[in-house]
Order: structure tokens, then sequence, then C-alpha cells
């Protein structure tokens, strides 16, 4: 098992670089979402893109973005199991202060560097794990 999460994590490097390489700051998340649902429709889930209505703003003055909800059926009668994680980030902040740019999804050393990286668009590549599996 241990050997096919790592053949399946080492797949979705470029799908993770690309993440990363969409600015996703809050409020102007629109891009990130339509990414991950496309994603999310070639796993065979059934996605919808949702919109707050009436369009909520956020304490920053940002308004809250929209939100991407796949759905797998099962074929049992079971419960439910429910996977999430966000896309928003915070500002990467003066860019001379970082050793990459914020936003470059570069991989060096084992490691992929860019905002958003850890909190929490790997959140995403995890669930893109667990529907693989």
């Amino acid at each position: 098992m241990k050997q096919l999460i790592a053949s399946l994590a080492e797949k979705r490097i470029p799908f993770f670089q690309k993440l990363i390489q969409i600015p996703s700051l809050r409020g102007g998340e629109r891009l990130v979402q339509m990414f991950v649902a496309n994603e999310l429709k070639q796993l065979g889930l059934d996605v919808k893109l949702l919109q707050h209505q009436p369009a909520e703003t956020l304490s920053d003055g940002s308004l809250m973005g929209p939100v991407t909800v796949g759905v797998l059926k099962g074929t049992g009668g079971g419960r439910s199991l429910i996977l999430n994680f966000h896309v928003d980030t915070a500002p990467p902040g003066p860019e001379e202060l970082w050793t990459m740019h914020p936003f470059s999804g570069t991989v060096e050393g084992g490691l992929i560097h860019g905002r958003g990286a850890v909190d929490d668009k790997a959140g995403c590549i995890e669930v893109l794990l667990v529907l693989t599996c």
C-alpha cells in the first residue's frame, strides 16, 4: 500500500504544481476552484460549483469565493464520507523575502514550494489520493 500511495503521489506532482501556480488569495479562488472541479469531473464525480447567494462579504472586504462540491455515489446503503479542504491562501507578502517565487510550485530536494503548498492545497492532493486508491 505504501508503494501504491508513493506511486500515485508522484503522478499528482504536476497537478499540485499547477494548483500552487494559480494564485487563490481569499475572495479570488474562482480559477483554482474551476481547476479542481475539472479534475474531480475527470475522476467521475458529479461536480457543482456553488456561489454563496447573496455574495457574502468577508471582514477584509473581499467576497467569499465559490465552493466546489464533488459527489461520488456509492453502491451500498452505508454511511457517507465527507472529505474537504480549502484552496484560499494568505497573501504572500513582499516577494523579495521569498527564496523562490511564491506561486512557483518548484520541486526541490523532495519538497514542493509555494504559497498554499501546505495550507491547504496539500489537502486537495490528499483527497485526490484517497479518491484514486
